[in-house]
């Protein structure tokens, strides 16, 4: 009787292993799909982003807008806040919205392609007339491909340029005939010295 009783209980658990098993091989099955399609997506469209780099010279500071993707991006939204400011052109009447940079918009951005301007210069911006230059910012991106839209939303931090390109003292006659007094002096002790 107890032999009828484990053998039923073996039964029992051997008949369901055979369901259980094909199920959970469907589960995992499905789950490395799902996780396939998800990679094939994320690696067929575009990524596109906006970031700062110095540009010919260290003291120079360029705007970038890149799609490293494997598409093309299509009706580009870039919007910046609060503005950043260029005090550069910002010296320029002429310049759009004063020097400020809030807003871009690009119609088409290819895969792979990479779009540089000349946003500002570090001598400019960390002068003495500018230490409170504001070097983090909101940055919104919107951009489409097949029909899909894609968005989105990032802290652009530029404060790394200040230690790039440092800054040159103001150049007043004051500060200039004393450097070149303290030179004389230095020279003059030099030559008593010796």
């Amino acid at each position: 009787m107890i032999l009828n009783v484990f053998q039923s209980i073996g039964d029992l658990i051997l008949a369901n292993l055979v369901i259980i098993i094909p199920l959970f091989s469907l589960v995992i099955t499905s789950s490395v799909l799902f996780y396939n399609i998800r990679a094939l997506y994320e690696a067929n469209r575009p990524h596109v982003s906006f970031f700062m780099r110095h540009g010919s010279s260290i003291r120079d500071i360029c705007w970038v807008i890149s799609n490293t993707g494997t598409r093309p991006a299509n009706n580009l939204h870039i919007n910046i806040d609060p503005p950043l400011v260029s005090y550069v052109c910002r010296n320029f009447p002429q310049m759009h919205n004063n020097g400020n940079l809030l807003k871009l918009e690009i119609s088409y951005l290819a895969a792979g392609q990479e779009i540089e301007n000349s946003f500002d210069n570090t001598l400019y911006r960390y002068s003495e007339k500018h230490e409170d230059a504001i070097d983090c910012v909101g940055v919104n991106l919107k951009y489409s491909y097949n029909g899909q839209t894609f968005i989105e939303r990032y802290t652009l931090d530029i404060s790394f340029f200040r230690t790039l390109g440092r800054t040159v003292e103001a150049n007043t006659p004051e500060k200039s005939a004393k450097r070149i007094a303290d030179s004389v002096e230095k020279i003059e002790k030099l030559l008593r010295d010796n």
